[in-house]
């Protein structure tokens, strides 16, 4: 609806409308009227005039039970461009499509000021993911450049799939026991993050281990090429 209300096609001021002949003379919609009349609104399917509001808004308040009845803005369109000012001018008071002008602004304004809200929580809500990525990401590029240094293998016999926190009967690498070693010491974060996991977006594999020490080696060769 809040599309219908605000995204509805509007001719450019060099459109040609369709011409009628009434009475040996040519009559036709005029673009100055939608710019005097803000509901207004042409259809060149049937060229044909509308109140935008009135369509969306007022058929809750015109109805069964009501002494006031639409006029032909709203059921059907208005073609007879001879009269047309006239229509115009008769519809721009109708209680009626004055309560629906209300309704339509309240609707704009709470959509609006919804979506705005949303907007915000999904953006907070992503920056609160990516600290939490970087985060973890810290603690795995941390155990990554211990190994590296300390000159030890990262990778033992069994060093796929989720990471157990009682240690293993077979040896599964340094890199897995440097994690295991830090929840040992009180890494709560880091524990918490091992539980709920999934087992995609661990981030233990030996897949993300290998792009962490290109993405080093790649820094340390392109500080080494740095002049002095």
């Amino acid at each position: 609806m809040h599309d219908l209300l605000v995204n509805v096609w509007t001719p450019d001021a060099d459109f040609v409308f369709p011409a009628t002949e009434i009475n040996k003379k040519i009559l036709r919609f005029q673009f100055s009227w939608l710019q005097k009349y803000p509901w207004l609104i042409y259809s060149a399917v049937e060229d044909g005039a509308y109140c935008r509001v009135c369509i969306l808004f007022a058929q809750k308040i015109v109805g069964k039970g009501k002494h006031e009845r639409f006029n032909s803005l709203v059921q059907p369109c208005v073609k007879d461009w001879k009269r047309a000012l006239e229509r115009f001018k008769d519809h721009q008071t109708k209680r009626y499509r004055l309560d629906a002008s209300d309704d339509a602004q309240n609707f704009k304004l709470i959509y609006e000021n919804k979506r705005n809200d949303f907007i915000i929580e999904i953006d907070q809500s992503r920056k609160w993911l990516q600290i939490e990525n970087r985060r973890k990401l810290t603690s795995i590029i941390r155990a990554v450049l211990f190994c590296c240094r300390q000159g030890l293998a990262q990778r033992g016999r069994r060093d796929d799939g989720p990471l157990p926190l009682d240690i293993p009967e077979e040896n599964d690498g340094n890199f897995r026991a440097l994690w295991r070693f830090a929840v040992d010491i009180g890494d709560l974060a880091l524990q918490e993050h091992l539980k709920v996991a999934g087992s995609n977006a661990t981030y233990l594999s030996h897949t993300v281990q290998n792009e962490i020490i290109d993405a080093g080696a790649e820094i340390i060769t392109r500080d080494c090429k740095r002049p002095a």
